[in-house]
């Protein structure tokens, strides 16, 4: 009788270690992040002369042209003196491919005897604007053009303008003043990577080729 309880108990024991026997977990490989594959275009540019304002540039075969009046001008140019903002001159290049517009303001200045680096904190101080003052500079480049200007160039991340630059001619008397907007709101930094990059590249080509008159 104990014989048989012995036996009924290791039979009922290795029942239910079957029952319990699983297989060992599957481990899922994480699988790199994908990104949708953009194709651009080879970068072109062409000489162009800004009609209103006393500068040449080379600009992307991509991007149109088109100058604007001042959003002020109504309330501050129709006074006997004026103010500094009717002094102004704004164009835009814009990228239809990409919804995207490059926004210049060129100023004319006084600066005779003041240093670049005052002239940067000037400049700066009255450009970059409050989103941009929080967010993170990923990369800043500054030094002199072939025709002897001072830039600097500035690239944010997570920002609402990822790209921000100035020219300025060692006189003091030419600035001008560039951002990166892309138009299509809710678009994330990475999705716009490549189209910024892409856009940088004009942006140097820009700043190399500006030249005052």
């Amino acid at each position: 009788m104990a014989y048989k309880n012995i036996l009924f108990i290791s039979f009922l024991w290795l029942a239910c270690l079957g029952c319990f026997h699983t297989e060992p977990p599957v481990r899922i490989k994480r699988l790199p992040k994908l990104f949708t594959r953009v194709d651009l275009p080879e970068a072109a540019y062409t000489n162009t002369k800004e009609k209103g304002a006393p500068l040449t540039y080379k600009a992307s075969e991509y991007a149109e042209l088109t100058t604007k009046t001042h959003p002020a001008l109504d309330s501050c140019c129709d006074s006997t003196n004026l103010l500094p903002c009717c002094k102004d001159y704004w164009f835009d290049l814009y990228y239809p491919s990409f919804d995207a517009t490059l926004n210049f303001t060129y100023k004319s200045l006084h600066f005779d005897g003041v240093s670049d680096h005052i002239k940067s904190d000037f400049i700066m101080s009255s450009f970059v604007n409050t989103n941009n003052r929080r967010a993170q500079v990923e990369e800043q480049q500054q030094g002199s053009t072939p025709q002897g200007y001072y830039y600097e160039h500035y690239s944010y991340a997570e920002a609402g303008e990822p790209e921000m630059f100035f020219v300025a001619d060692t006189l003091g008397q030419h600035c001008l003043l560039g951002s990166l907007i892309f138009n299509s709101a809710g678009q994330s930094s990475d999705s716009l990577s490549p189209y910024i990059s892409f856009i940088q590249k004009d942006i140097e080509h820009f700043i190399y080729s500006v030249t005052f008159h």
